[in-house]
């Protein structure tokens, strides 16, 4: 797939996800919601956020015949975390669909792929 020509952020491609989702009437499940800063035991500065498991993705979308598909959001650059990376072996192992993406267009042909569309 041809990169984006425009620079997006995570955040910026989450949103169009979301929107997304919303239109299309989706269901799904937002992961990660800030809930504060806090300053680790190193002295950085972090972000507490409502998780119930280290690493788990951002979205928990849910598509025809009792799937879903964990979807990690990234910039052109991003990485993921060692617990990210620990939590998408957890979850292909046992046989759920993970994804990373990049950009809005991405996001639109993975939910085509998917066959995610519900009619309502």
């Amino acid at each position: 797939m041809a990169k984006n020509p425009i620079k997006l952020s995570e955040a910026q491609i989450l949103r169009a996800a979301l929107d997304t989702l919303d239109i299309m009437r989706i269901p799904y499940i937002r992961n990660n919601n800030f809930c504060g800063k806090i300053q680790r035991p190193n002295g950085s500065m972090g972000y507490m956020r409502n998780s119930s498991f280290p690493g788990s993705p951002d979205l928990i979308i849910f598509i025809r015949n009792g799937r879903c598909i964990h979807c990690e959001f990234k910039s052109e650059k991003g990485r993921q975390s060692e617990e990210q990376k620990n939590y998408e072996k957890k979850i292909t192992s046992l046989g759920y669909t993970y994804v990373i993406v990049r950009s809005p267009d991405e996001f639109i042909s993975l939910i085509q792929t998917a066959n995610a569309i519900h009619h309502t």
